[in-house]
Parts: structure tokens; C-alpha cells; sequence
């Protein structure tokens, strides 16, 4: 912003997040959104979901996705040892004390299922960047100048894939 004389004065920025609150669901909650079957743990709540075991933390469902070079479901004893609760496709047995436990059919179209779910549900607006080159530095600016009008949150990774976006629509940036 310009005050008298041109010079740029220093902008108070909110915090950067998104405009409305991220939901917190319980297992319940994700399987209607999802069209999966509660295995255990209904009552369950998480505040984010990933894909990779290596970013779970305490509040995060784990999303056991086939790919072709690995299966999700070969990381969910150490998932669930570090989350709440996973969206599977084929159920641990032993099941899991405490821990929520979705069946699906497909675990990448659930999550998709799950990220158009949230986008109906919650109103807030979605900016995404496609490319090859410069998306981080477009990215950072365009989150700079929202955020000078508005709650903003900015996903911490680039996602080059359809995997991407749905984490992103169901992680309160918060919970870390």
C-alpha cells in the first residue's frame, strides 16, 4: 500500500489459512462423503488426511493408495501407529484398537469422492496453479496478495499429480 509521499507501507497481513475453517470429521462423517463402510472407530476424528506415511501426524487418516510402483497398504501398521485412522481397501487384521477404519472400493476415487464432498459442503475459494515452470514463485504471490484482503492458506508442497488437491481440501493448517 502507497501513503503519502510513495513511500510502500508495511501491510498487516492475516494469518495465512483458509477462509473458512477446515472441517474436523469423524469416520462417520468421511464414509457418507466418501461412499465407504466404517469398519471400526465411527467415532473417530481427524483433521487432515495424507497420502504418504511419512507425513502423519497425531489427527491425520492415512489414505492406503494403490499406485503402480507402490501399494499404500504395504506403510498402514506404521500409518496407524502414527494416526488416527485409515481409508483402505483391504481391511487389517487384526483391526486396530481406537483407530478408525473406512473400506472403500477404490481409495484414490474416495479421497477424490472426499474433496469434492468438502468443496460442496464448505465455501472458500480454491486457487490452483498449473504448469511447468515458475508455479512455486506464482503461488507465493498470488497467496501474498490474497492474503492482504483475506484469510488465506497456502498448501506447504507442490502437488504435480490428481493426488494433490484433495489432501490439500481437508488439512487445517492448524493442526501441526
Amino acid at each position: 500500500r502507497r501513503g503519502s509521499g510513495g513511500r510502500a507501507e508495511p501491510v498487516e497481513q492475516s494469518p495465512v489459512r483458509v477462509g473458512v475453517d477446515v472441517p474436523s470429521l469423524a469416520c462417520e462423517g468421511h464414509a457418507g462423503m466418501m461412499g465407504g463402510e466404517v469398519v471400526t472407530g465411527a467415532d473417530v476424528v481427524s483433521e487432515s488426511v495424507v497420502i504418504d506415511s511419512r507425513e502423519l501426524r497425531p489427527g491425520s487418516v492415512f489414505f492406503a493408495i494403490k499406485g503402480d510402483r507402490l501399494d499404500g497398504h504395504t506403510f498402514l501398521d506404521d500409518a496407524l501407529s502414527k494416526g488416527v485412522g485409515a481409508v483402505v481397501q483391504n481391511v487389517p487384521d487384526p483391526l486396530p484398537d481406537g483407530k478408525g477404519i473406512i473400506r472403500v472400493a477404490d481409495t484414490t476415487v474416495a479421497m477424490q469422492r472426499l474433496a469434492r464432498s468438502i468443496r460442496r459442503e464448505y465455501p472458500f475459494l480454491l486457487i490452483g496453479i498449473t504448469g511447468s515452470a515458475g508455479t512455486a514463485t506464482t503461488t507465493d504471490m498470488i497467496a501474498t496478495r490474497v492474503s492482504m484482503g483475506r484469510e488465506t492458506w497456502k498448501s506447504g508442497a507442490h502437488f504435480h499429480d490428481c493426488l494433490g488437491c484433495p489432501p490439500a481440501t481437508h488439512t487445517d493448517p492448524y493442526a501441526h
